[in-house]
């Protein structure tokens, strides 16, 4: 892994000017649709507008399996930065790995757009997506966007939409207050956002509002009705005690919910080559879950067509 480590220290930005950091994390040599789409013939790209908001988003899919399960991914970049372009490779990784179709969301960003834009933006695109089929989908999100997978199971449950079958979360950042202990703990060992102004990043996404919002810290939320969830982290990154204190008090309110912990990885290791034993063996647990709830909601909707 220090190879792997010093790599990403040197592509990921830990100044604290935006247009810096943004610029930086953007310069990124990411996967362009041209170059995935010629290693894979079978892959399928597509730009498209959903909602009432005409959200951007990237459709992908592999059209050998035009019947696959529902993703909805939100990327990850501290609500600050990131886009559907910069996070392929994990929607790539999803469908050649776990037979899904992602729907890769290009929601606003803050400090432009703060709290409560980039909900408001995916809850939208979701609906369109319920809307189009009733096949379940499963919402999926690294980093910040691990933390948008679950304010957005929280604002449709508060508002009476359909929660989604399950959710997936790579790395989340559930607590903007910053005040778990592998903060701290784990800042020398975190090579990704170990240094990164994430104090900074908080206050720029909840402009007004504050940090505690539960929408926008889930990690103080009332989590109780929500969907299966399937949290990965590494031990060794700034973000683990969000996770670890996240599972446990979603399981306190009778949630369904596993943390994964992976030892010494880096930040969202998922998104990392398949030379890394770790992340092959994250997406081979994922999988196994894409799966388990594929089961399920299958099974749900037979009992309730042989009900009625």
């Amino acid at each position: 892994m220090p190879l792997v480590k010093l790599y990403m220290k040197r592509h990921f930005p830990k100044r604290s000017n935006l247009a810096r950091v943004r610029a930086q994390f953007h310069s990124f040599k990411y996967p362009s649709a041209r170059n995935l789409l010629e290693r894979y013939d079978f892959l399928r790209i597509e730009e498209r507008k959903l909602g009432s908001r005409g959200v951007a988003c990237e459709n992908m899919s592999d059209s050998r399996h035009p019947g696959a399960p529902r993703v909805l991914f939100f990327h990850g970049g501290a609500y600050v930065m990131g886009s559907p372009h910069t996070h392929r490779i994990l929607g790539v990784k999803l469908i050649l790995h776990s037979k899904v179709r992602a729907t890769l969301v290009d929601y606003r960003l803050a400090p432009e757009h703060p709290f409560p834009a980039a909900i408001e933006d995916c809850l939208d695109v979701y609906e369109a997506m319920r809307r189009e089929s009733d096949d379940p989908i499963i919402f999926c999100g690294d980093s910040a966007g691990g933390g948008l997978v679950v304010s957005c199971m929280l604002a449709a449950r508060d508002r009476g939409i359909p929660l989604p079958a399950a959710g997936i979360c790579f790395s989340p950042w559930l607590d903007l207050t910053m005040s778990g202990n592998s903060i701290v703990k784990n800042r020398r060992r975190d090579g990704i956002i170990g240094n990164s102004p994430m104090s900074l990043y908080a206050r720029a996404y909840a402009g007004e509002t504050d940090v505690r919002h539960p929408w926008v810290s889930p990690i103080f939320a009332n989590l109780a009705g929500l969907p299966p969830l399937l949290l990965q982290a590494s031990s060794a990154e700034v973000l683990y005690s969000d996770a670890e204190r996240f599972v446990a008090r979603a399981r306190a309110a009778g949630v369904e919910a596993e943390l994964q912990t992976f030892k010494g990885q880096v930040h969202v290791f998922q998104a990392i080559p398949f030379v890394v034993p770790e992340a092959r063996m994250a997406m081979r647990l994922v999988t196994t879950f894409i799966r388990d709830i594929s089961e399920r909601s299958a099974t749900a909707h037979l009992t309730a067509a042989g009900s009625r």
